[in-house]
């Protein structure tokens, strides 16, 4: 039923942040992004430099973003980093 597969959409609703931009790799960026028309999350992954393309990444809730927010900030506070 190839005919019923409906067309993958995605939209950058908001780029937060570039985690790592190396010359020879797709820059790794935090953003807020919408897949298929629903509520936007965000979204951890590569991008090429038109953002037309992407590389394989994870995509959070406000809620899961906020428990790995406060467990970097306690994982680097305990290892005294």
């Amino acid at each position: 039923m190839a005919g019923n597969k409906k067309d993958f959409e995605f939209k950058i609703v908001e780029r937060i942040s570039t985690i790592s931009d190396k010359t020879d790799l797709w820059p790794l960026e935090l953003n807020l992004v919408s897949f298929n028309g629903e509520e936007p999350k965000y979204d951890l992954r590569r991008w090429n430099k038109s953002h037309t393309r992407m590389g394989r990444g994870t995509t959070l809730t406000l809620g899961e973003l906020k428990v790995l927010s406060m467990s970097i900030e306690d994982y680097l506070e305990e290892s005294g980093l």
